[in-house]
């Protein structure tokens, strides 16, 4: 018998976002979630042994949900309090400009999201350039993934985070009046400044806020 109350416990001890998701996947997943797993025998009981158990794994369900998003905003909680402490630098600045996307229809997949941001990119950009998805967490979309981009310019040659992305939460979907079980959707979010600098080789973030008209002049 699954001891749900433990796994319980082992949401309440994630000790990051990737424990947590991992123990989502663990738990709720679709075609293998502990979870799932269990409400696929119920079809093999008797009305009354159905409908007892179908309320206790609901009951169950309901919980696990509720303790995985209160940890996940205690994640956040954290992540907010980090940058509240305005670190600037030469990539990061808490004053930053972004260009959003949405789309929903019936059908939309991770797959079509991708073909977008790629194509996107290698028309803002070019088709040399250098880039890489990985998993990330963003509270509207599930799931949630970042965009990297190769920055190389004089002495620096690193990864830079230009844009996060993902397939819209049902939940979003609902309260916007759509039912998901019909309709999909993605949204994506590129940070300009980011851009600007892979695109033109600039180094600095911060020379983009001096008004240096030597440098704007360059994008005029």
């Amino acid at each position: 018998m699954t001891n749900w109350a433990q796994h319980l416990a082992e949401i309440e001890g994630a000790a990051t976002e990737a424990d947590l998701n991992a123990l989502e996947l663990k738990l709720l997943g679709r075609k293998q979630g502990a979870l799932t797993e269990e409400l696929k025998t119920l079809g093999a009981m008797s009305p009354e042994e159905r409908k007892a158990k179908g309320a206790e794994l609901n009951e169950w369900k309901k919980k696990i949900e509720d303790t995985i998003a209160s940890r996940r905003s205690a994640f956040g909680h954290a992540r907010d309090a980090g940058l509240s402490q305005d670190i600037v630098d030469a990539t990061h600045s808490p004053m930053f400009h972004q260009c959003e996307g949405l789309m929903v229809d019936r059908d939309v997949s991770l797959a079509n999201m991708k073909a977008v941001m790629t194509d996107a990119l290698h028309a803002l950009l070019g088709e040399g350039i250098e880039f890489r998805f990985r998993t990330g967490f963003f509270p509207f979309v599930k799931p949630g993934l970042e965009i990297d981009m190769r920055l190389k310019t004089g002495t620096t040659d690193r990864w830079l985070e230009v844009a996060g992305c993902g397939m819209v939460h049902p939940t979003v979907l609902t309260h916007g009046g759509i039912d998901p079980a019909k309709f999909q959707g993605f949204a994506f979010g590129f940070g300009i400044e980011r851009l600007l600098m892979i695109k033109h080789g600039i180094p600095d973030l911060r020379s983009l806020y001096e008004n240096d008209l030597r440098l704007l002049k360059q994008f005029a």
